[in-house]
């Protein structure tokens, strides 16, 4: 017979897929940090509320000139098959 367990069952080691789960959670803390960083260097937050100071006045759009229309195709008479001339006119 085999012996009797106590009950206990034995830990398993750390894997592989523990150890890549341990592996983002501290990349994406350190993501995280960095992006704070940088949100701090462009000044407080958030950024869209306003501190009443001046703002910049609103510039005038920009005229966009019209695209030119593109050429037609000329199609000479003489080049064109017997068939086919009433299409192109």
């Amino acid at each position: 017979m085999s012996p009797q367990s106590s009950g206990n069952a034995a830990k398993q080691g750390l894997n592989v897929y523990t150890m890549m789960l341990a592996l983002s959670f501290v990349a994406l803390t350190i993501g995280a940090i960095l992006l704070y960083l940088e949100l701090n260097n462009y000044g407080s937050w958030p950024q869209w509320k306003d501190t009443g100071g001046t703002t910049a006045p609103v510039a005038a759009p920009v005229a966009t000139p019209e695209p030119e229309p593109e050429p037609t195709a000329y199609v000479a008479p003489d080049l064109v098959p017997e068939g086919t001339q009433r299409l192109f006119a």
